[in-house]
């Protein structure tokens, strides 16, 4: 691998693993109302049951579809606090669902690997040339 294609591809991951993150709490806290949400359906998997639901919108629109972090067939008739688009509703929590999860945890990841690049770049320059 040359050393272009080595920085092409290292700015590329630093996009994703610092990009991620400011979108989407971006997102989350900027484009995204909070709102209740009844909890209607949920699609049946093989080990969680994702919720389907209605709620309404801030500026008074109906909003439904997909709920991302309910999974139990015992939520079904119940209200939960989410963060929503017309089309699509997280609940609440920066633990709460796995693309929150993904954005929160991120930056911890960022934070020790960055140390870790300047810890062995420092050890590197302290090792005498043989």
């Amino acid at each position: 691998m040359s050393r272009l294609q080595a920085r092409l591809l290292l700015g590329a991951v630093a996009v994703v693993l610092i990009g991620y993150p400011l979108i989407f709490w971006g997102w989350y806290f900027g484009a995204a109302d909070r709102v209740t949400a009844k909890v209607t359906a949920c699609q049946q998997g093989p080990h969680v049951c994702p919720g389907e639901g209605t709620w309404t919108m801030e500026d008074g629109t109906p909003g439904a579809g997909a709920i991302d972090g309910t999974t139990e067939r015992t939520e079904i008739g119940g209200t939960v606090r989410v963060r929503a688009t017309r089309s699509w509703a997280l609940v609440e929590g920066p633990f709460s669902t796995g693309p929150a999860q993904f954005a929160t945890g991120l930056p911890v990841f960022d934070a020790l690997a960055i140390g870790f690049v300047l810890y062995a770049r420092q050890r590197g320059r302290q090792q005498p040339a043989p």
